[in-house]
């Protein structure tokens, strides 16, 4: 079976096993000294003035539904929307 290109993967969207929605893969980070992904970059649900609410998800927590074309992350809704993410883009670059 042929592997996606990050390019393919970036914009998917994610869900648990309950098939709730989870929001989008928005990038892929890799290691940058063994070259592997280490992390991908979600946004879920919480925008505001400042930007969106983005979580760093190690890739090894991520499962890929092939027939629906989507991330599938063990955790629930109300876990994600609680937990603190970090919001992008960074404040701090805004002042530079």
């Amino acid at each position: 079976m042929p592997r996606p290109g990050a390019d393919r993967l970036i914009g998917s969207d994610n869900c648990n096993s309950e098939d709730e929605g989870l929001g989008g893969l928005k990038e892929i980070v890799l290691d940058s000294q063994g070259g592997q992904v280490a992390c991908a970059n979600l946004s879920f649900g919480v925008f505001t003035e400042m930007g969106e609410k983005r979580f760093a998800v190690p890739w090894s927590l991520l499962g890929l539904d092939t027939a629906s074309k989507r991330f599938v992350l063990d955790v629930g809704q109300g876990r994600l929307s609680s937990a603190p993410g970090f919001v992008w883009p960074c404040p701090a670059f805004l002042l530079d």
